[in-house]
């Protein structure tokens, strides 16, 4: 009983943090003494829904993409693989090209199996520090010349290792690479090497301009939040409650649900962009169960490079 209320406490204490507004709300409806159920305030999706509509599209789709930092990640991607195909879930990876290596056979045969890789960088983004992984490789502490140079040779690690040149591109840790001058260096870049899209951005560049936008030529993808925690990043590190062994919270299953029933229901179109690391969220009652749950309301699922070609389609052309 006690652990019970701890928990609650701690995942109210988490939403506060995330999303104040949304908690503040929840109590003045009467929502946590049982009143009455909580509705997410859903304005910034309500117009991101209407950008959507602007570009085309007229439902919703999911975008779900997978980094792979570590070499946890590699026998993970296969059971991971195994899993969501059983659910009809497309899921695009995103590998570092040191990792790609270190997990090769893994890596190309998920890819002769028709998942989708995009160019992640080559440098590995994780090391091992004492007792658990620690992130490396940041983008904005490098100079403008190695930054192009890791993009070069990711690019090639995909090509030789997968067999194919990949079609898009995500920087490390991109949260920490969002000014103009860091998208636009990576946007020249993925121009150069002939890419359809990027998916480099923050929630906050999708209520700006779209779901789904040109940014000259090339497509820009932005990740997406949920209903209650709008501007923030709903991937599978946000929502660890260990970071050590892996243990993910509820609240990761519980707020993509949410989101998913909250948007069918009110009839808002869109791509939710959802990332996470396999080793993170594999045999994860919370993935799962959240995972299933998209399955059943038949949302759409999408490869990185179907998703980018949303733009401008008519429905009857559309996934």
């Amino acid at each position: 009983m006690v652990k019970a209320e701890l928990d609650r406490a701690g995942r109210r204490l988490k939403r506060l943090l995330h999303d104040p507004m949304g908690v503040i709300s929840r109590r003045f409806s009467g929502a946590d003494a049982g009143n009455a159920p909580y509705v997410p305030a859903v304005g910034p999706f309500a117009a991101l829904g209407d950008k959507a509509r602007n570009t085309g599209l007229d439902r919703l789709y999911l975008f779900l993409s997978f980094d792979c930092d570590t070499d946890l990640d590699i026998a993970a991607s296969e059971e991971l693989h195994a899993f969501l195909g059983g659910l009809g879930i497309k899921m695009t990876m995103a590998v570092p090209g040191t990792q790609l290596r270190n997990g090769a056979a893994v890596y190309e045969s998920l890819a002769t199996q028709g998942v989708e890789f995009i160019n992640h960088g080559y440098l590995p983004h994780a090391a091992w520090h004492e007792d658990r992984y620690v992130s490396t490789t940041f983008y904005h502490e490098m100079d403008e010349a190695a930054v192009a140079e890791d993009i070069r040779q990711g690019h090639q690690a995909v090509r030789e290792v997968i067999g194919r040149a990949p079609a898009g591109f995500r920087a490390p840790h991109f949260g920490h690479f969002q000014e103009p001058e860091h998208l636009e260096l990576v946007y020249s870049l993925a121009r150069q090497l002939g890419y359809r899209y990027c998916s480099t951005t923050s929630p906050t560049a999708a209520y700006a301009h779209g779901p789904v936008y040109d940014v000259g030529g090339l497509v820009e993808l932005p990740t997406s939040g949920s209903v209650r925690a709008p501007t923030t990043i709903l991937d599978s590190w946000t929502y660890l409650t260990d970071r050590r062994d892996y243990a993910l919270s509820e609240d990761y299953a519980d707020l993509m649900i949410e989101t998913v029933d909250t948007l069918i229901e009110q009839g808002i179109p869109g791509i939710l962009s959802w990332y996470g690391d396999p080793a993170h969220v594999i045999g994860q009652a919370p993935f799962e169960r959240a995972m299933q749950h998209l399955s059943a309301r038949r949302l759409v699922s999408l490869t990185g490079t179907e998703a980018a070609a949303l733009i401008g389609t008519q429905p009857g052309n559309r996934p």
